[in-house]
């Protein structure tokens, strides 16, 4: 898998996980929180906050 299309899949689950809990999905809050799972330029990272 490409690295944008994990990005995208990483962008709808998370979306979908908020939307869910009645969290607001904004983008800032998504960059602070892929900042846990590491460094945003390694496709690793994604594929952590995806799992």
């Amino acid at each position: 898998m490409k690295l944008l299309e994990l990005k995208d899949k990483v962008w709808r689950a998370w979306k979908l996980f908020n939307d869910a809990s009645g969290v607001i999905t904004q983008e800032v809050t998504f960059v602070q929180d892929m900042k846990r799972f590491g460094d945003r330029r390694y496709k690793a990272t994604w594929i952590k906050a995806l799992a």
